[in-house]
Formats: C-alpha cells, structure tokens, sequence
C-alpha cells in the first residue's frame, strides 16, 4: 500500500519545517505537572449533548496512555461501549447498550460513518486509527436522539486533532512515536507535525503506519488460521484560520488504507475461504464558527462534510473482485442564543438543522451485470432549550424532527420521525457536606431508518450459496424504521480537592430502560428448491421484517478516582434484553466490568498500574442457532516513565496470564473441531514518544 501523495508531501513538509524551527531556537516543550491528569475526567464544551447529560469523553492523552492500537484499547475505561474486534485489529464493532451497527451513529468530524448503509459481508465494521484524534466522545442512549439516525444506541464522535493540541503554545511542534508488539508481531510509527504560520493561520499533519503479523491465542494457535494480520498506512492535514478573535475555520483531510487477509467462520463452524481485501476510508471536512463577545443571542457554527469508505475483496477462487462502499455528505448549521445570564439563572437555546445524503455502491449486480446503486437522504432540524437556575438544578428539553427517503431505482420509501426528551440535573445538597451530589433522570424516544439493505434486499434474483446452505433475500417496501421509548435515573457524584488539592472522584450510578417497537429482524419466511449451478438446491428464503416488540433494562456503574498518588477506575454493565417472543436478544453484551488501579511515582513521572476485563457468560439464540459466550477475566499491566520533558516510555503486557479467551460465541465444525475467533495471548507493547 501506498500513503496517499498529499499526505506523505504535508507530512514532510510540515517536520521540515519543525525541524527548520528547532535550528533556530531551543526547544521548550511543556509537559503536564503530574500524570494524573490522564485519569481525570474530560469535559469538552460546545457540543449538542453536555457530560451532565451523559456524555463521556476520552481525551487523545488518555488514549496514548493505553498504548492504544484498537478502539478497544482507547475506549476502555467507559461505562456504556463495548467492543469486538473482527479478525483482531483489521476492524471494530461497537456495541452501545445492546445496539450496534446502524442503530449507532458512529461520526468522523460531523460526517456519519455509514458504510453499514451496505449490510454485506461485515458491513458493521468501523475503521478507524485511535492516534488520528484529540478525543472520541460517547453518548449513549436517548441522550444522542438530538443527533437523528442511529440514536437507539447512541453516538460514538471522533474529533482530529488540531495545531495547537501539537505545537503547544509554540510556534512549531513535532511528536515522533515508535512501537512493537511481541504477539502479533507489530511495528508502528507516528509523526504529529504543526506549524503556526502567523497568528491568523496554523496547519498540522499527522502520520500513523502500523504493521501487524497474525496473533497467537493462549495456547499459541494462529486465530482464524492466522487471518488476524493488516498493515495501515494513515494520514491526516489540518489547517486553521482565524480572522479574528471571534471566528475560526477548520479545513481536514484524512485518509486511511487498510490491507489484510480476511476469513470467517459460518453459523455451522466452517472457515470461510481467505478472502484479499483492501479498505480506503477518505474524509474531508470544513467548520467555520463565529461567536462574537457582544451578542448574546449569535453563536453559530456550521460544518460540511464528506466521507467515503470503500472495500475491495477478491476471495480465493473467485475470477472476480466484489466492491461496495458508502459516500456521505453531511452538513449542519446550528446556532446557541444565550437568552438569560444572571448570577442566579441561565437561560440558552440551540436550534440546528443539519441533511444527510448516502450514495451506497452494493456488492450486488442487477441482470445486467452491474452494480446496484441506492441512496439515502435525511433532513433533521431539532431545538434544545436549557435552563440552569442556580448551582442546583439544570434542565434540558429538546424535539428533534427527522424526514427520510430511501431510494433503490424508481422505488423510495419515505418515513418521518419525531423525537423529545427531557434531562433534569438537581443537586439538592449544594450547601452540604454532601455537595457534589446529583440526582438525574432523562426521558425520551429515539429512531433510526431501514438500512436500504434491509428495504431493497440484495437486487439478485439468484440465491447466494455457502458452504451448508444457499439462501435468498425478498425485498421488503413496507419496512418500517425501529423506534425507541427509553428512560433512565440516577445518582452521580463529583467533587474535585476531596481529600487533597489535586484529587477528582467522579461516581455514577443508573437504570436504563428501553423499549423498543418495530425492531427489525432477518425472518426465515420459505424454503424453496432451485437450481443453482446445475445442481437443485434448497433455497432458504429471508426477509427483513419489524418485530412487535423488544425491551432492553439494566445497570450501569462507573468510578474514576485520581489523585497525585493514586488512581482507581471501574465501569461496569449489566443489561438484558428480549424480542416479543422471549427470545434474548443477539446483540446484548454479556455483563461485563473493567477495573484499573494504579499508582504514580517519581514526583508524577511514572504510571504504574493493573487493568482487568471481565464479561460473564451468555446464552442466546442468532439465526436459529443456540450460541454461548464464555465467561473470562484478563489482566494487563503497565508502566510508563517520563525520562525527559522531550522522552516517554511505555510498557504495557496484555493478557499478562495468557488466557485462552473469546469475545465471541464458542463454535465448532461438524467435525467437532474448535474453531472459535479466540483473542490474542500474552502480548508485550514497547512505545517510545520523542516531543521536539
């Protein structure tokens, strides 16, 4: 693979520059006072969903904390994800409190992530690199249902870094990171370069290249017969403009390849044949915010975004490559208008309209050989008013209005939603000992639109044959979109300087509610005998219909405690859910809880600590098949040491015990072999950072 040319020329041309700037004057990096700061909760301000309604952010300090390789590795410590890797690092599923794929709104600068629009072959797969960004911001839920699409789960937004987040406080700033891994065997590099040209322009770039061997489980065998290796080539440019001291614009570029050997295992355990593949992930994004000093009522941004993620697959003894993608083009305006702002009460109001259009390119031909081309177009406006009287109570209520069309042809269906909810923060005991103390409740719906897969079926009028069986996929018009009535409440507390002046403690505690109408699900509706190849075949006939009826409830529990000797983190899930027959839902996550304990030495130089994963184990029934996850517990260790204010190392062994475990569902061929996607054993991380 080859790094896109205008990334390698910026690349270069921004460390030259740096380079060029450390000639004429020393370097005078500033470094954090104490490593505690990477534990500490991140509050990030201007977004349409604030922490104290639920959103939860993870800064790009805590994410190189981790070492992280995986969303994962950077998404570890939050309360409402969960993970699963496909085909260990070539990409990720995120599941958000038993939603995953299109029912989660996954965000690279504004612009949706909707390549699951395809609904072929692994189409929940998000790839992205963790090193690319300054944060990545989870909300989970019917808070999200401000954004549109996707909000039955929540939304998931990843935000690139920017100059300043590189050159701090300087005029120039270089990064150089460098790492292996024992187990795949894996190295990687990373240059973060920022120039600020004057005090009106700034421009960055950043390069990630990452080179993995196939990964070994805990007893040493080559997971899917050793179809776990990619290698990554990303980058990144940024440029920044500021007029004025009121207005800002932002212009990115980023472009990431991925090439890897792919093999699954079917429902009957059988490996799939090793399939070539090739992922190139492009975004373009533009932002200009204005926010003047003297108007209460005026602060706009507006953002215009494109994505295009497209796979190329050739699997062994085919003639031909299949190709399937999803461009998007998104654009929002919205504005805040600050009506109130007293001693005693703030009043503000957020209005925002924001269009959505995907051009999806399916891996299906139509009778004339090709491919099947399908759109998708969203118009959302919403409102969001907020009212903070005193120190003691916050109150949020928002409608958003969403109008979609699918289009397959001359064929579209069109459906409209509505979506409110209300947030209510109220600290009773602000004049107590017992300040810091919050009680929440949130109420609301949320929606999301048929994936034009899941309306238009695949367009082939031949069956698709595999390995056991050979099955057809009928059209469904008349789907409708799912649907959500959720509720929540409970306890949060934090207090900052509780036992010592530089300590946060952050608890939180909750009850989720969901229920879900219109749930759709892939129905086996006839079985049929066609011939296929000259061979007559039954042919099992599936259609996407909507389910009366699903409930999702449970618990959620998360603790964060640092100080400038200790620190403690704890996330921990357990939810359930059911279909209106009983049946438990395939996409609920198993109970799981993640811990990390931890102590700082040498004056804030040193992190040391223990991270442990734990899930219990899980029944259910997918696709007629009974399926069982396992239960496990792994644990890391780690350390880091500030050597210089320039020179960090980072030690981390994952799965220190080497433990044969799998996030999937155990499975086994009709030979009785084994052949479940186990994760990696024991696996040692060496990274080293240079900051000029």
């Amino acid at each position: 693979m080859k790094l896109h040319p205008l990334a390698i020329a910026l690349g270069l041309s921004l460390s030259a520059s740096a380079l060029q700037a450390q000639e004429e004057q020393l370097p005078t990096v500033e470094v954090k006072a104490n490593a505690s700061d990477v534990d500490k909760i991140t509050v990030v301000d201007g977004q349409r969903v604030s922490a104290a309604e639920g959103a939860q952010v993870i800064s790009s300090d805590y994410i190189r904390a981790q070492q992280a390789t995986t969303l994962a590795d950077a998404l570890r410590k939050t309360t409402s994800i969960q993970i699963d890797e496909e085909g260990g690092p070539q990409s990720s599923q995120i599941y958000i409190r038993g939603f995953s794929q299109d029912q989660i709104s996954v965000r690279v600068e504004g612009a949706p992530k909707n390549f699951n629009q395809v609904r072929h072959g692994g189409a929940g797969s998000t790839w992205l690199e963790p090193d690319m960004y300054k944060s990545i911001s989870v909300i989970p839920g019917v808070a999200s249902n401000v954004y549109g699409n996707g909000s039955l789960g929540g939304v998931v937004m990843f935000e690139t870094k920017d100059p300043e987040d590189i050159a701090l406080d300087k005029d120039w700033g270089l990064t150089l990171r460098g790492g292996i891994e024992t187990n795949g065997a894996s190295q990687y590099v990373s240059v973060d370069a920022a120039k600020v040209l004057n005090d009106k322009w700034s421009v960055s770039s950043t390069v990630v290249a990452r080179d993995t061997d196939p990964y070994e489980d805990g007893e040493g065998r080559e997971t899917l017969q050793g179809s776990t290796g990619t290698q990554d080539i990303n980058g990144l440019f940024k440029a920044v403009f500021k007029p004025t001291d009121e207005q800002r614009v932002e212009a990115s570029y980023q472009r990431m390849e991925k090439d890897y050997t792919a093999r699954t295992t079917s429902g009957s355990g059988a490996y799939g044949d090793p399939s070539d593949t090739e992922v190139t992930d492009d975004t373009w994004s533009l932002m200009y915010a204005y926010d003047p000093l003297d108007n209460d009522l005026l602060n706009m941004k507006a953002r215009v975004s494109q994505t295009a993620t497209e796979r190329w697959r050739l699997t062994e003894g085919d003639t031909e490559a299949s190709e399937w993608g999803v461009e998007t083009t998104y654009a929002e305006v919205e504005n805040i208008a600050t009506l109130i702002q007293s001693d005693e009460v703030l009043h503000q109001i957020r209005v925002g309209v924001d269009y959505t259009f995907d051009d999806v390119q399916t891996a299906y031909t139509d009778n004339d050989g090709l491919a099947i081309q399908r759109e998708r177009k969203q118009l959302g406006a919403y409102i969001s008013d907020t009212v903070y009287i005193g120190e003691s109570l916050e109150i949020v209520g928002s409608l958003r209005f969403d109008q979609f069309k699918n289009t397959n042809e001359n064929t579209s269906i069109d459906e409209s939603a509505v979506s409110p909810k209300i947030n209510i923060n109220w600290k009773p005991f602000e004049a107590t000992a017992a300040r810091g103390l919050t009680l929440y409740g949130v109420v609301g719906s949320g929606f999301r639109s048929p994936a034009v897969h899941e309306a238009f079926g695949r367009g082939d009028p031949m069956p698709t044959c595999g390995r056991r069986s050979c099955s057809m996929l009928e059209p469904n018009e008349s789907l409708k979109g799912e649907s959500s009535d959720s509720w929540e409440a409970g306890v949060r507390y934090n207090r900052n300087a509780l036992f010592t002046s530089n300590d946060q403690l952050s608890v939180q505690v909750g009850y989720i509610n969901n229920e879900v109408e219109d749930l759709i699900a892939s129905i086996e509706i006839d079985q049929v005998e066609l011939e296929v190849n000259g061979t007559l075949e039954t042919v099992l006939v599936n259609q996407f219909q909507n389910l009366t009826y699903a409930e999702i409830d449970g618990f959620e529990v998360s603790f964060n405690y640092t100080s400038d000797v200790l620190f403690a983190v704890l996330s921990a899930q357990n939810l359930d859910g059911e279909d209106d027959t009983g049946a438990k839902l395939a996409d609920i996550a198993p109970a799981s809880l993640n811990a990390s304990i931890g102590t700082y030495l040498f004056d804030g130089k040193s992190r040391v600590g223990i991270d442990m994963t734990s899930r219990q184990d899980r029944r259910y029934i997918q696709r007629n098949v009974e399926r069982y996850r396992e239960d496990y517990r792994i644990f890391d260790v780690f350390a880091s040491y500030q050597f210089s204010p320039q020179l960090l190392l980072q030690l981390r062994v994952a799965n220190v015990f080497d433990k044969l475990y799998a996030k999937r569902a155990i499975t086994t061929n009709s030979d009785g072999e084994d052949v479940t996607t186990y994760q990696p054993g024991r696996n040692i991380r060496l990274t080293a950072q240079y900051r000029f």
